[in-house]
């Protein structure tokens, strides 16, 4: 049986999986406070996001050289989102 050899969290989780299910949190935070008018909570929550998501690609990308083109994309992506909702702010 072949065993892949992604890097892995400490959960167990392989970098896409961690950078998801913490977005996904975070994501569900956004939601809940920009529902009830909190822009600034909303604008922290983005920044927040991006910033756990460079953490983590930072942090794997010592170890293991593991940027792919979809990472990329998602941190671009977050990046963005994070400057608008600041801007909006």
């Amino acid at each position: 049986m072949k065993q892949n050899n992604y890097p892995r969290d400490i959960l167990g989780f392989t970098l896409e999986n961690s950078i998801w299910r913490i977005n996904i949190w975070i994501a569900g935070g956004i939601a809940l406070t920009s529902m009830f008018g909190y822009t600034a909570i909303t604008s922290l929550l983005f920044m927040l996001s991006f910033v756990v998501t460079f953490l983590l690609l930072v942090l794997f990308a010592t170890r293991h050289t593991y940027i792919t083109e979809e990472n990329r994309f998602l941190l671009i992506t977050l990046f963005c989102i994070a400057i608008l909702s600041f801007v909006s702010v």
